[in-house]
């Protein structure tokens, strides 16, 4: 896979801004789509090549990671 998605090393839930805010609903949905399109890539890429991957998600409680799983 030549596009592969590289995790950063060192990201921290800590340092995260909590104050920052997408500008509207639709920047969000957008950056949401793209998302999705990026990990469905992921995801289709693995199959074809009948390879195993672990997706993690890091998040608080009720963060919303079981409703993306």
């Amino acid at each position: 896979m030549t596009d592969a998605v590289v995790a950063k090393r060192g990201f921290s839930l800590a340092a995260l801004d909590l104050d920052r805010q997408f500008d509207s609903k639709r920047s969000y949905e957008e950056a949401l789509a793209r998302t999705q399109i990026a990990m469905l890539a992921v995801e289709q890429t693995y199959s074809v090549d009948k390879r195993r991957g672990i997706i993690l998600f890091e998040g608080w409680d009720a963060g919303g990671k079981g409703g993306a799983i």
